[in-house]
């Protein structure tokens, strides 16, 4: 391969990396904020009020939904949610629906539920869904409530599943990464519905089964490691230093073969 073709491919590669591992983000920064979940005890339930916003009629999964209730949609949605974030190798939390509850409102009560809002007509808000979660004004480490809101307009299951999962995760206690294009938690709508990179390594972060083993270790990847490193570091420091190195090995590798040649 040419010095040029080597050069192009690592430039390449390099902005696949950048993309895809920028790192975590926490949603209460160095508080660590996260459920009160333990190893021993690491179960935390979500209460569904049972409505369900009208659900478009769409192919999305081979029509998998198609014949179903839109209650029985917005279910199954959710269960798959939870379990989406139970299922991080290496991370003792898990998240379940608890029985459902047709009164349950959004307010602080140490309850975390899912409910669906009234439509406002008036309203020009476009906003799909959101999390309100609240960290124990005694311990700033741990969300003792987290409410998930969605609105009632008419969506497709797809699009209401993204925004289940995606707030979900700020339940989780994880935060917007600006700086990615691919994790659950950007605001990027690119990409299947399922946990990337640093999504886990956040909740690995957060809620890890033991101390002995890196995110790399159980995963191998470095994306992972660089989440793993925010403990002890600014993630936009890190994330610039690593930037700078991999879009500084085009021009090592360049510069190396022209010696390499003369």
């Amino acid at each position: 391969m040419s010095s040029i073709a080597s050069s192009r491919l690592l430039t390449t590669l390099t902005v696949i990396v950048c993309l895809c591992c920028s790192g975590f983000v926490l949603m209460f920064g160095n508080n660590h904020a996260k459920l009160p979940a333990t190893i021993e005890d690491p179960v935390i339930s979500f209460t569904w009020d049972g409505k369900a916003p009208p659900i478009e009629p769409s192919s999305w999964r081979n029509d998998q939904y198609k014949d179903l209730e839109d209650k029985e949609i917005v279910r199954l949605i959710i269960e798959e949610g939870l379990t989406l974030w139970s299922e991080v190798d290496g991370s003792y939390l898990r998240l379940k629906l608890a029985e459902v509850d047709e009164s349950i409102t959004e307010k602080l009560d140490s309850i975390h539920s899912i409910t669906i809002a009234k439509v406002d007509e008036n309203s020009s808000t476009l906003t799909a869904g959101y999390a309100r979660p609240f960290p124990d004004p005694h311990n700033s480490s741990i969300i003792i409530d987290c409410d998930i809101v969605i609105t009632g307009r008419k969506q497709t299951a797809k699009n209401l599943a993204r925004v289940i999962f995606h707030e979900l995760g700020h339940c989780v206690g994880l935060g917007h990464p600006h700086e990615s294009f691919t994790s659950l938690m950007s605001y990027s709508s690119a990409g299947e519905l399922s946990l990337k990179a640093d999504d886990m390594a956040g909740v690995f972060f957060l809620y890890p089964e033991s101390d002995d083993h890196s995110f790399s270790d159980i995963y191998g990847s470095a994306c992972g490691s660089l989440g793993i490193y925010y403990k002890n570091h600014s993630p936009s420091q890190t994330n610039h230093l690593w930037l700078i190195i991999l879009l500084s090995l085009p021009f090592i590798i360049r510069i190396s073969s022209r010696h390499i040649s003369a």
